[in-house]
């Protein structure tokens, strides 16, 4: 099975990385996502943490240029997001809330 040109989900990393949308490092141990491939004739291969993916996947409005965009982006418009006091859903704190609801338990708006 190739990896090549893909986002692929890394259970559990053996050793630090940093984030290219948030610039934070990803500790040995950790979630994350991993990209390979090729981008314009250049070999990429980087890391990516679950709270700038799951950004990702709760606002893909933000990411659909056509010609793409820098990964730093996604760190940028996620503190910004964070500065504002929104709060960022992404499928994971999703997910959470409605179990949290569906149990009748009460869910803060932090």
């Amino acid at each position: 099975m190739s990896t090549w040109n893909k986002l692929t989900r890394v259970n559990k990393t053996r050793k630090d990385h940093k984030c290219a949308a948030t610039g934070r490092t990803i500790p040995s141990g950790s979630s994350c996502w991993n990209y390979r491939g090729e981008y314009e004739g250049e070999f990429q291969n980087w890391h990516m943490c679950d709270e700038a993916k799951e950004f990702m996947d709760a606002n893909p409005s933000l990411f659909n240029d056509p010609d793409g965009y820098e990964c730093a982006y996604v760190g940028e418009m996620l503190d910004e997001a964070k500065h504002r006091g929104d709060r960022p859903k992404g499928i994971v704190t999703t997910a959470i809330l409605s179990v949290a609801e569906a149990a009748g338990l009460a869910v803060l708006n932090l």
